[in-house]
C-alpha cells in the first residue's frame, strides 16, 4: 500500500512538473508572439512613411539638390522624392548681401516618367526627347517601386493580422513584405547610383539610365531609405521569430 501510494506521489509530481513545464513555455512563446507582432506594426509604419514624404518630416527615398547661379541670386532647390509623392523646398540667396529666402511646395504626386508624354516629366533633363529605353527604364522602375511599395505595406499589415490566426500566415507574409521592401530599395539604389551620361555632354541611351553626375545636382540618401532597409531586416527578423513560435502553445 506504502509503494502505490509512493507511486502515486511520484506520478502526481511529475505531471505537476510536465504542466509547470508547458505553462512556462506557452508564456515563452506568447512573448516571442508579441515581439513579432510589435515588429509587424513598426515596418508597417514605415511602409506608409516611404510611400510618401511630408512638408515637417521628410521621408523621401532619396533627396536631392540643385544649385545654379544667376544675376547675383545663388538658388538651390532640394528635392524629397518618396515611391507616390515628392516636394521640393527652394532657398534664395542673394550673394552681395547674404540675405536668403526660401519657398516650400506642398508635395505633389511623383509622376513616372511615361504619365505625362511631354517635356515636363522628370525623365528629360537635358535628353533630346522623352522617348528613350531610358526614359523607359525609369518608367518601368518607377512604377515597380510604387507597385511593390504598395505590396510592402499589405503584405506588413497581412503578417500581423495573419500572425494572429496561423504562425505560418504570419511568417510567409512578413518574408513577402521583406522581398518587396528589398525590390523598392533597389529601385531607388539604381536610379541613385546609375550614371546620367554615357558620354558628356551628350546624355546616351547606353548609360545607366539614373541621376548621378548631372551638373550641379548633388543627391544622397533620405530618410526613407534608411526606413527602407530596416524595414527589410525587421521583416526577416518577423518572420523568423514566428517560425519559433510553437502552434499549439500559441494559437490552440
Amino acid at each position: 500500500k506504502t509503494e502505490g501510494t509512493t507511486t502515486s506521489a511520484s506520478g502526481s509530481k511529475q505531471q505537476a512538473l510536465t504542466n509547470l513545464r508547458k505553462t512556462s513555455t506557452a508564456r515563452h512563446h506568447h512573448a516571442i508572439m508579441k515581439i513579432a507582432i510589435i515588429l509587424g506594426i513598426v515596418c508597417l509604419g514605415f511602409a506608409f512613411a516611404i510611400n510618401s514624404t511630408g512638408t515637417t518630416v521628410n521621408f523621401g527615398m532619396i533627396n536631392s539638390v540643385f544649385t545654379t547661379t544667376s544675376a547675383g541670386i545663388e538658388t538651390k532647390t532640394e528635392g524629397f522624392v518618396g515611391v507616390w509623392l515628392a516636394m521640393t523646398e527652394t532657398t534664395f540667396k542673394q550673394l552681395s548681401t547674404g540675405r536668403e529666402s526660401s519657398k516650400t511646395e506642398d508635395p505633389s504626386p511623383n509622376y513616372c516618367a511615361d504619365d505625362q508624354d511631354d517635356d515636363s516629366n522628370n525623365c528629360v533633363l537635358g535628353r533630346a526627347s522623352y522617348d528613350t529605353d531610358c526614359c523607359k527604364s525609369q518608367a518601368d522602375r518607377c512604377k515597380a517601386a510604387k507597385t511593390f511599395g504598395v505590396f510592402a505595406a499589405c503584405l506588413s499589415l497581412g503578417s500581423i493580422i495573419g500572425g494572429l490566426v496561423n504562425k505560418w500566415i504570419g511568417a510567409v507574409s512578413a518574408t513577402l513584405a521583406a522581398f518587396s521592401y528589398l525590390v523598392v530599395l533597389s529601385v531607388f539604389a539604381s536610379l541613385m547610383n546609375g550614371e546620367f551620361y554615357d558620354n558628356k555632354p551628350t546624355p546616351n541611351e547606353n548609360a545607366d539610365c539614373g541621376f548621378r553626375g548631372i551638373d550641379g545636382f548633388d543627391i544622397h540618401v533620405g530618410a526613407g531609405m534608411g526606413m527602407c532597409v530596416a524595414a527589410f531586416f525587421l521583416s526577416i527578423l518577423q518572420a523568423i521569430l514566428y517560425c519559433c513560435v510553437s502552434q499549439e502553445s500559441v494559437y490552440n
